[in-house]
């Protein structure tokens, strides 16, 4: 059977597509924005066009107490370490969440500012990478050529560029767990820093 959502899991769904990885989130905006997402969850019982309030509140506390997010002042919350890996294990539920949302009209983020179907266009390239297909079949094949290709770098590229498009990159990948785990096996392999990077270059090119 099915694990059924939680009023827990809701609010973390709705934090996440909200963008609490980056920044702070009102109470306000997150309870509308749970009720817009999973009205059955957080919707009145007799009025069922109006957000009840207190079924966010209550679970806030609980949330707070496991350290999954964190208060950083009154009423604004933010998702800790622990949360953003809620967030990337649950990637079904928060890309519902986003759908919902984007369908209310509320403006969605997913790390990094990107949309909900950015991001999905994003995770079907890299599974059709050579680096995603070798990880899939043999992890030790991948080459330091399918390492840029995957960021989509040449041996000319800058460290601003670099730097760019592996905070970019890696945020997108941490929200799914197949691309979380081909992207810190490569990041480890190659380096995720600019110096190594460049060192692996150097050591290609002679």
């Amino acid at each position: 059977m099915a694990k059924s959502t939680t009023h827990a899991d809701g609010i973390m769904a709705t934090l996440t597509i909200l963008g609490a990885d980056q920044k702070s989130v009102d109470a306000e905006t997150l309870t509308v924005a749970c009720f817009k997402a999973f009205p059955s969850l957080f919707s009145m019982d007799l009025f069922k066009e109006y957000p009840r309030i207190d079924r966010v509140k209550n679970r806030i506390k609980d949330l707070l107490h496991s350290n999954l997010i964190v208060e950083y002042k009154n009423s604004f919350y933010r998702l800790t370490e622990k949360g953003k890996e809620w967030g990337s294990k649950n990637t079904e539920l928060v890309r519902r969440a986003g759908q919902l949302l984007s369908a209310e009209g509320m403006k969605v983020t997913c790390s990094q500012n990107m949309g909900v179907d950015e991001v999905e266009r994003e995770k079907k390239k890299f599974i059709k990478t050579a680096a995603y297909n070798k990880f899939k079949k043999n992890k030790n094949e991948i080459t330091i050529m399918d390492f840029m290709d995957f960021l989509k770098l040449d041996i000319y590229s800058t460290k601003q560029l670099f730097e760019r498009k592996v905070k970019r990159i890696k945020a997108i990948c941490l929200m799914d767990e197949e691309l979380k785990k081909l992207f810190l096996f490569m990041s480890k392999k190659f380096g995720e820093d600019y110096t190594s990077f460049k060192n692996e270059i150097d050591k290609l090119i002679g």
